[in-house]
């Protein structure tokens, strides 16, 4: 966990929109750099009050990076990434005010972590992308297992679940 600041914050010149089909864009940005240890799932999430922050994650020592994922609405002002990490790997981690430049930003923490196991795994942590109003959510399931009397389907012994409407939802229950 690490604690960071956007006030006075700046874009460089030429920098990436940060965003996903161009809806918007991040300022303010400061940048991070994290190395894997090991090929696994691995969670980056922002905690930020006071402003509407942005994460994005991308490979590379320079200009042009490669994009890895890129999120701004997972959870209000607590944007969440997920990625199958590989080991050797530098990541570059920005952390930005989504799409107003006027507002000045403030304090967040930013936390990662390492994980056995997806979060979304078992059907009942479905990740709920009505929780996301729009981009894309980059996921992976390695490590992934098969639950006890889940059906058998194209991912194999690997699944991960999503969900369009809420996990506790009776219509999902009902299905």
């Amino acid at each position: 966990m690490i604690f960071g600041n956007t006030v006075d914050a700046t874009r460089q010149d030429g920098e990436y929109a940060h965003t996903i089909a161009g809806n918007g864009m991040v300022h303010r940005t400061v940048w991070y750099q994290w190395t894997a240890t090991e090929s696994k799932p691995v969670v980056f999430e922002v905690t930020a009050s006071g402003f509407d922050a942005s994460i994005s994650v991308y490979t590379g020592a320079n200009f042009p990076l490669a994009w890895t994922s890129t999120n701004n609405d997972t959870s209000g002002n607590r944007p969440r990434i997920e990625f199958k990490a590989t080991a050797g790997t530098t990541y570059r981690i920005l952390v930005g005010l989504y799409n107003d430049q006027n507002v000045q930003g403030g304090d967040f923490m930013l936390q990662w972590s390492t994980n056995g196991n997806p979060t979304n795994d078992n059907f009942s942590n479905a990740m709920n992308l009505e929780s996301i109003l729009k981009g894309a959510v980059a996921v992976s399931n390695q490590n992934a297992t098969k639950e006890q009397g889940e059906p058998v389907h194209i991912a194999g012994n690997r699944s991960i679940w999503s969900s369009d409407i809420p996990v506790s939802s009776p219509a999902l229950l009902a299905q």
